[in-house]
């Protein structure tokens, strides 16, 4: 009876150790769990503000061609190259190539 009764009292400590660690355990996956949603937000907010940042400044270059001239400028846009071309009418015109 008394190997009983120590048995049984091992298998409630054991029990209770099992318990304990299952309750820490849950409340280590739920500050786990909060930081994970906390980095997802940071990481939804900085992939915001690099789209505005691309939408505010291109890296994409592209080549215009303008003619300068003293009196009238008219704005062009070819799909055929997919550049836009301001061209100044008048006196002087003079042709360039610049890449912005």
């Amino acid at each position: 009876m008394d190997t009983l009764h120590r048995f049984l009292g091992m298998y409630e400590e054991q029990a209770e150790r099992l318990d304990a660690t299952l309750m820490d355990t849950s409340e280590e996956m739920d500050q786990v769990q909060a930081r994970i949603e906390a980095i997802e937000k940071e990481i939804h907010e900085i992939e915001l503000k690099q789209d505005e940042h691309l939408a505010r400044y291109p890296r994409e270059a592209f080549r215009t061609a303008y003619c300068i001239s003293s009196f009238e400028m008219e704005l062009f846009e070819s799909l055929l190259n997919g550049g836009t071309f301001f061209i100044y009418v008048g006196e002087e015109l003079v042709e360039e190539v610049a890449v912005l």
